[in-house]
């Protein structure tokens, strides 16, 4: 047993510490009640900082992995650990629970969970408990703490330490209590409260104080203590706002109008940096609680994405690494909690980009790609290089031979001379084909499309049936534009890829004096088009484009009958049966016009790309229809461009606005939508 204590080891540190305390009970810091009501109750912005962290970071869902003996992490889908963080207790679920620890946390320093269940087996109920009512029990040099009291309603409950998990911020003074962000911000909050009651008592009065009794001669002292009184008790407060003075007859005394300048009302700019600051202690970009003139992002998903970097992501991995030590054992060894941030909407843009990166780096294995983006190796098969097969050692002494070959007539094929697509009748010949093929093409994204506009037509109105009246009707939230433009990207991607693929076919085979027939065997079919991550990358933008334009249009017209709905009283009952009457049909033109409008654009989108990878290609024509709805601007550009191809990278002029390609997103919505013309291939000089 000596042999033991001998060995034990003791921290001095600890010793001292709780030397110099005396007490065994440290009881928490009393100003909690008054940050909580002072910030969290009384303050909007600490409020609104407070709400925002913590329930971004209870929505990061949970996953857990099963250390294997290699090393590697299997994940484990169904588990009673993840039972237990979806159901805390019959009170809370997991989200509104993870939400209330951070809340205490953001508020107090300090946040409490307690576990019940079996004292050697695995926890059946997890709670938070308030940071005020809990009390640390000091320890001995062996360890700091040893228990901790909660007290309510006069009653003490005692828990030993493996019970409680104390989360806490560090604290460069208080060995056993965190520092709160509030107590931090805490004159931030008081110059915000305190303006705020400034502002509502400078609004009581007119925006200024009323005026000055001016008593000319000496008064006395007992004489100005009455008067004072009385007018104190007659006229003061806001419901006595505005009443007249009654005075009796005091010889020599004359009422004197004050008012404020406007520098003195400036309170809106000293209201903003309060708030800045506040928003900086949590680690909130302003924008996100409603300060859109503090343009410290270029957009709200940049600062979207900061929040979850800077803030929520590190709180959250705060959490889960002391879930893992004080929780996760008690469910068996080898078992970790983790964060599953693929679900998060913010990091969707930064992930696609890492893994861009990934399908780029043909000198990395398959499973050193798979560690760069976090994910396990999958053994021996993933030590293994993929290199394109488009990369060809090339001496340098030839590189000067290919780029003259590029440049001659070595590889222009026979059929195609300059000025081939100018001559009238191919000139026709090449517009039907062109429309023949966006027709085949708009046909089968219509139906898609049809079926996505109805969806949202059905969500709106689903929101609208469950609202009390139609001034109730929360308009912000009738679509979610982040949902939205997700799932309009995730539904039509596809699509939008083979289009491409097959339209940078037909420029390649018009490039060549052919004319290109579209099937939908060629669907699938590989073509000889290189579609380059670039191009990808480049598709991609165009299509988040064109979601959030046809996003945007249909909230203006779901705002346009809710607002004649508001103009002309109409019932909840009645604007639901309109609602749905007008998107049903609207649908369908709707549906044909997107459909019509983004395949005509991805079409010429393609075959100038087509034409791009044929070396001997170096000019572009315009091709209107000269059909019976072609715009003016249009044919014109077809008489200019005819005469005087020009350069591929070169926009064309149409309408004052340079478009690289009929359809080209650059123009305006009457440039482009329902365009039906085209382009036609120039070769260079012969």
């Amino acid at each position: 047993m000596k042999i033991f204590n001998f060995l034990k080891k003791q921290s001095r540190t600890w010793g001292a510490v709780l030397y110099a305390l005396g007490s065994k009970i440290l009881w928490t810091p009393k100003d909690y009640a008054n940050l909580a009501k002072a910030g969290y109750q009384s303050c909007m912005d600490a409020y609104a900082c407070i709400k925002l962290i913590a329930e971004t970071t209870a929505q990061i869902p949970w996953i857990l992995y099963q250390k294997q003996r290699d090393g590697s992490l299997q994940e484990v889908e169904e588990h009673e650990l993840l039972n237990l963080m979806k159901r805390p207790n019959p009170q809370d679920g997991g989200v509104k629970f993870i939400e209330k620890v951070l809340k205490y946390l953001l508020i107090a320093g300090n946040s409490y969970i307690e576990k019940i269940g079996p004292n050697n087996g695995p926890p059946k109920e997890l709670y938070s408990l308030r940071p005020d009512r809990m009390k640390i029990i000091a320890g001995n040099s062996t360890q700091l703490v040893s228990g901790y009291e909660y007290y309510i309603a006069g009653q003490k409950q005692t828990f030993n330490f493996d019970e409680i998990l104390h989360l806490k911020f560090f604290h460069p003074t208080n060995d056993f209590y965190g520092l709160s962000p509030m107590e931090v911000a805490a004159k931030g909050i008081d110059i915000s409260n305190l303006s705020q009651e400034w502002n509502a008592k400078l609004l009581q009065n007119d925006m200024r104080p009323p005026g000055s009794f001016m008593f000319k001669g000496k008064m006395d002292q007992e004489t100005f203590d009455i008067m004072a009184k009385r007018i104190k008790e007659k006229y003061a407060g806001a419901e006595k706002a505005g009443e007249p003075l009654i005075l009796q007859g005091t010889e020599g005394i004359e009422w004197q109008q004050n008012s404020i300048s406007p520098h003195d009302m400036d309170w809106l700019t000293a209201d903003k940096m309060t708030t800045r600051k506040i928003c900086r202690v949590y680690g909130v970009s302003p924008e996100l609680i409603g300060d859109s003139e503090n343009k410290t992002y270029s957009n709200y998903q940049e600062a979207r994405l900061a929040l979850y970097m800077e803030t929520d992501i590190p709180l959250a991995g705060w959490l889960r690494d002391e879930l893992n030590n004080w929780l996760t054992p008690k469910f068996g060894d080898n078992l970790l909690l983790e964060l599953n941030l693929d679900q998060i909407d913010a990091l969707q843009q930064k992930r696609n980009e890492a893994y861009n990166r990934m399908v780029n780096a043909w000198w990395l294995t398959v499973n050193q790609k798979l560690a760069e983006c976090g994910y396990s190796e999958i053994g021996p098969e993933g030590d293994v290089l993929y290199i394109p097969m488009g990369l060809i050692a090339v001496p340098i002494n030839q590189r000067q031979k290919i780029k003259m070959a590029k440049k001659g007539r070595v590889i222009k094929p026979a059929l195609l001379t300059k000025g081939y697509w100018k001559a009238p009748d191919r000139k026709d010949m090449l517009w039907k084909n062109l429309a023949s093929r966006i027709t085949a093409k708009e046909k089968s994204f219509k139906a898609g499309v049809e079926s996505f506009l109805r969806r949202q037509a059905r969500e709106a109105k689903d929101k609208i049936d469950q609202a009390m009246g139609v001034s109730y009707i929360n308009k912000v939230e009738l679509l979610n534009s982040d949902k939205e433009l997700k799932e309009y990207v995730e539904k039509f991607m596809p699509q939008y890829l083979w289009l491409f693929k097959t339209a940078g076919d037909a420029g390649m085979d018009v490039s060549e004096g052919k004319l290109y027939e579209f099937s939908e065997e060629k669907k699938d079919a590989a073509g000889r088009f290189e579609f380059s991550q670039e191009l990808k990358e480049e598709l991609e933008r165009l299509v988040m484009n064109s979601a959030k334009y046809i996003n945007e249009e249909t909230v203006k017209k779901m705002l346009e009958i809710i607002e004649q709905a508001e103009a002309e009283d109409w019932t909840i009952e009645e604007l639901s049966h309109e609602f749905w009457e007008k998107f049903k049909d609207l649908s369908i033109s709707r549906a044909e016009r997107i459909a019509r409008t983004e395949a005509g654009k991805v079409e010429n989108y393609g075959n100038l790309e087509g034409y791009k990878q044929m070396p001997f290609v170096e000019r572009k024509g315009w091709l209107c229809s000269f059909v019976k709805d072609s715009r003016p601007e249009h044919m014109d550009a077809d008489r200019r461009y005819s005469d005087n191809p020009i350069p591929l990278d070169e926009p064309f002029v149409v309408g004052g606005e340079e478009l690289q390609y009929p359809g080209d997103p650059a123009g305006s919505a009457g440039n482009i939508c329902n365009c039906s013309c085209g382009t036609y291939p120039e070769i260079g000089e012969e």
